[in-house]
């Protein structure tokens, strides 16, 4: 945690999950309406046996949609073991720092999802490669990225503080996915207009 100049705290992104594990279910509502759900059109038609990896289940807000499908596995990943605890137990769960060399196999899974995450990655580059490292050809790596020009600002209780992310452009995104040899698909996500996210499908084919 550090200080700005107007005295606000700043939080590295497991220091602020860690703090508000309890009340972060508040936020699903907001979010399942900004999205609209709009990932369900890039999930594979049939999903039996597939091994699932979400990179940031932050809200678990993901494993809703993977309860009675007939895959084989879901692992639930997140930097913060507190977020981690609050989620159902039928899936595996995994502490993982998105920054660090990943602790899976080659081709070891069939979908990885990332949602609101890619901002608070420092080495996207290696992010990718290792995404691309752990899927097994023609698999798909959905990720919903928004881009926030500065740091929000959050009011939990009597604290006021912002979290560090890194405001990716999406072409830089897409540059990165592509160095990794992904083909890239996406789904624009308007507000009033104004253009306020995608949703990618990256395929590794």
């Amino acid at each position: 945690m550090s200080y700005n100049k107007e005295k606000v705290a700043v939080y590295w992104p497991k220091e602020w999950y860690d703090k508000i594990d309890k009340i972060y279910s508040h936020y699903h509502k907001k979010l399942d309406e900004w999205d609209k759900w709009l990932f369900k059109r890039f999930f594979p038609r049939s999903m039996i046996w597939f091994n699932v990896i979400d990179l940031w289940a932050w809200d678990w807000r993901m494993a809703k949609f993977f309860e009675n499908k007939s895959i084989n596995r879901y692992l639930a990943c997140d930097i913060s073991e507190k977020m981690l605890s609050r989620g159902k137990n039928w899936y595996e769960k995994k502490v993982l720092d998105l920054d660090e060399i990943f602790p899976f196999e080659d081709w070891e899974f069939n979908l990885a999802i990332a949602f609101f995450s890619i901002l608070y990655i420092k080495n996207l580059e290696q992010f990718f490669d290792e995404t691309y490292r752990i899927l097994s050809p023609w698999s798909r790596f959905i990720v919903l990225h928004h881009i926030e020009r500065r740091p929000v600002e959050y009011k939990v209780w009597w604290e006021e503080f912002k979290i560090l992310n890194h405001a990716y452009r999406y072409e830089y995104v897409e540059e990165i996915a592509n160095n990794s040899f992904f083909t890239i698909d996406f789904e624009p996500i308007y507000e009033n207009w104004i253009l306020v996210g995608k949703l990618y499908c990256f395929t590794k084919d």
